[in-house]
């Protein structure tokens, strides 16, 4: 089956009432890491970073730049991945997630940047890739220890 994943995208949306729903939506991401780490003492940071400097008098939505979360949870080893590579994954669906929420990412910002540290066989590895309207899910650089 082919699928046209900005079409996929568009179905969603992001009503004006919810503009946090992204934020939302990548926190609970992150509890759930936490806790699939099965540790006791779960960070989560959020850092927001804005336009250095605005113009009040200007036409603007937002001066939101990035929006940075980390946390030190379970982190996308090769089941989490492949999980959210798959629109409407069940991977998560006994936790009650339908596995499309990364969309509201989408709705509000052209892409999203993740990098993820994980142990695998008891070494580290990071993976990093790219999330965007145009080419879904997109490595960045491979995987490396």
């Amino acid at each position: 089956m082919k699928m046209n994943f900005k079409g996929l995208v568009s179905l969603h949306t992001l009503p004006k009432t919810t503009p946090l729903l992204p934020l939302y939506e990548a926190v609970i991401n992150s509890i759930q890491s936490i806790e699939d780490a099965n540790i006791t003492n779960g960070k989560i940071e959020i850092v927001i970073e804005r336009e250095k400097q605005m113009n009040l008098f200007e036409q603007w939505e937002t001066d939101v730049e990035n929006i940075v979360i980390n946390d030190n949870g379970i982190g996308f080893n090769d089941d989490n991945y492949n999980s959210f590579d798959t629109y409407a994954s069940e991977f998560k669906i006994q936790k009650g997630c339908k596995g499309v929420g990364r969309m509201m990412w989408l709705k509000a910002f052209c892409e999203v940047s993740v990098e993820s540290i994980f142990d695998e066989m008891d070494q580290k590895k990071c993976r990093k890739f790219l999330f965007d309207t145009n080419n879904a899910v997109h490595d960045m650089c491979g995987r490396s220890e």
